[in-house]
């Protein structure tokens, strides 16, 4: 977000962090197939209000985000859209 006025376009967007763990862990699927494990964890979260006036936004997460999160960047899915 450029500006404190174009925020409400990622409002209810979910946003995505990604961090890397120290074993490979999968879903249902990877009982069968092993070679799908990774170590990649993704924490979800939606954007709900804006931060300040440079155009920051805040999230909240489902869990907690943990602290070498702090400064980082997030990925935001255009998702779901009122398109």
């Amino acid at each position: 977000v450029s500006t404190q006025s174009t925020w409400g376009f990622y409002w209810g967007k979910r946003v995505c962090y990604l961090a890397n763990g120290k074993h490979k862990k999968g879903g249902f699927r990877t009982a069968k197939q092993p070679h799908l494990r990774t170590k990649v964890r993704r924490i979800w979260g939606k954007v709900i209000k804006p931060h300040g006036k440079s155009g920051v936004v805040k999230a909240t997460f489902k869990k907690n985000l943990p602290g070498q999160a702090i400064g980082r960047r997030l990925r935001v899915y255009l998702f779901p859209s009122n398109i």
